[in-house]
């Protein structure tokens, strides 16, 4: 290998050129950069998209619901953009934890979950138990549910606590305790109940009065029950980006868009909040 070496002059004028040629690609790539833009991050979200009118599949697989239109406000003011991917319910929390997701959008807080993973809080709702129309006149407490099977999703807390505090009041009154059926989707037990395999089902109100109001008159909402149960975003502690969703939600809570979802999907006027709050994990 030979080596040619410049020096002098001849070498200045050389540097000079090399850096010229550096500089010009480096503005080139700039400006390329700059005129096409970045397109935005894509945050991964899970969903069972079985549970209108917060998230469900429509018959084309098209994921839409109330939660969407929030969600497509929040993530293009945060820079983002959603890409939803199907998990059971379940297995989102798992699926959180390990990273195949970046957020659950419609999740009770609660506790249990705190010690897993981190909440932005931002609407509370009151329980709804749902009968079958014919049976929703004689039914207005768990006093009226003694003996019968009621059914609750799998995997909620909340709820299973709620039956088994119904449960315990029949007992106590000296009556025949609940039945709890646990279902993997809100869809099967819906199903059930038309079908008279559970005598109730209970879950979130917004969710369940929806489904009653769309059951071609078969369902109705038997009586609400309970304290106000806190709904929020779960996402991993370590994820950073619950710096910038916190200020769009809080963006999004305060809007017109807002006003207009509610109005959208016949929210009830207190369920959302005027300000998110953050509940970082406790584990």
């Amino acid at each position: 290998m030979s080596v040619v070496l410049i020096t002098g002059n001849r070498a200045r004028r050389a540097l000079a050129g090399c850096l010229a040629v550096i500089v010009s690609a480096g503005m080139l790539s700039g400006c390329a950069g700059s005129s096409g833009g970045s397109a935005p991050a894509v945050l991964v979200i899970g969903t069972s998209g079985d549970f209108p009118p917060w998230e469900y599949r429509e018959s084309g697989g098209k994921v839409t619901g109330w939660m969407v239109d929030m969600v497509d406000h929040v993530l293009a003011d945060a820079g983002y953009q959603a890409e939803w991917k199907q998990v059971s319910f379940t297995g989102l929390l798992p699926a959180l934890q390990s990273g195949r997701i970046d957020l659950i959008t419609s999740l009770y807080n609660t506790p249990e979950r705190r010690k897993v993973i981190s909440f932005i809080d931002f609407a509370g709702e009151r329980n709804a138990v749902v009968t079958r129309t014919a049976d929703a006149g004689a039914i207005k407490s768990w006093q009226d549910l003694c003996g019968s099977t009621v059914g609750s999703l799998i995997g909620s807390s909340p709820l299973a606590a709620a039956v088994a505090a119904g449960s315990k009041q029949c007992t106590d009154a000296g009556k025949t305790a609940i039945r709890n059926q646990s279902y993997q989707s809100v869809a099967q037990e819906l199903r059930d109940l038309e079908e008279g395999r559970i005598k109730a089902a209970i879950d979130g109100g917004v969710g369940f009065s929806y489904s009653a109001q769309h059951s071609g008159g078969k369902l109705a909402v038997a009586y609400y029950e309970g304290e106000k149960s806190i709904v929020g975003w779960g996402i991993r502690k370590d994820n950073p980006v619950v710096d910038k969703l916190g200020p769009a939600i809080e963006g999004f809570l305060t809007s017109d868009a807002a006003r207009e979802v509610a109005r959208k999907w016949s929210l009830p006027p207190d369920f959302l909040q005027r300000k998110p709050v953050i509940a970082k994990q406790e584990g």
